[in-house]
């Protein structure tokens, strides 16, 4: 079932409950990208930063310097798979206003958990989470994927966000990003809306590439933006208020 939105805080009226997704399909890594993102709308919303084990790498945990054996998305997971739900008991608080359930920093990519737990748990675990989340007052909820679209946890993240933003370092990216939006859109009837591309360099080239036609034949741009987290924040609240 899919999750209610539910009102922020009073303190917290700037930003809407909403369900941002990080997604680099090109394999680069997104964990500061979204922890810098998640500390500034942190400012504005309860935040949960959640970094999904598509492919088990424990980006967000080396990045943040937490090396904790207990509290990480693997234990939310083992969770959901037992008993059918998610409790959140092992979220890493960073602050009043900001939480994190990374991968575990010792987990083994070789043979991660994903690899064992049933397909129809890894389906329904992002939109739990998601709830479990409102439940326990996180208006923004922030999903890292690091997987393909053919891993069940990277798909249903992107289906149930309200944003999607792709962070893209290297032009060397763009065509596997573009071909992924345009699989998305085309197949999966995906609003084109709900993507943002954010290119710190050569967002001038990126942005004559990111395109896609509709039915008609006619162009439909990828939006593209230069802007810093920080102006993403600013240009969030600004639509809220």
């Amino acid at each position: 079932m899919l999750f209610r939105k539910r009102k922020a805080s009073a303190q917290f009226l700037n930003i809407p409950p909403q369900v941002i997704t990080i997604w680099g399909p090109g394999g680069n890594n997104t964990a500061q990208f979204s922890l810098k993102l998640a500390q500034e709308l942190a400012k504005h919303a309860h935040v949960l930063l959640v970094e999904l084990p598509c492919l088990g790498i424990p980006r967000l945990s080396f990045a943040t310097n937490i090396l904790d054996r207990n509290n990480h998305v693997e234990a939310a997971l083992t969770e959901f798979w037992y008993k059918g739900k998610i409790s959140l008991d092992y979220l890493y608080k960073m602050g009043d206003s900001l939480a994190l359930l990374p991968i575990c920093a010792f987990a083994n990519p070789d043979n991660p958990l994903t690899a064992r737990v049933e397909l129809d748990v890894l389906k329904k675990f992002p939109v739990h989470l998601i709830n479990s989340a409102r439940q326990k007052g996180y208006g923004v909820v922030i999903l890292i994927c690091q997987g393909q679209l053919t891993h069940p946890l990277t798909f249903f993240a992107l289906k149930y966000a309200e944003r999607i933003i792709m962070p893209v370092s290297d032009p060397s990216t763009l065509a596997y990003s573009s071909l992924n939006i345009k699989k998305l859109v085309y197949t999966f009837k995906f609003p084109l809306e709900k993507f943002t591309v954010v290119a710190s360099k050569y967002s001038e080239i990126i942005s004559e590439v990111m395109w896609l036609k509709d039915e008609r034949q006619e162009v439909m741009s990828i939006k593209v933006t230069s802007e810093q987290v920080e102006e993403i924040v600013s240009s969030f609240v600004k639509k809220a208020s």
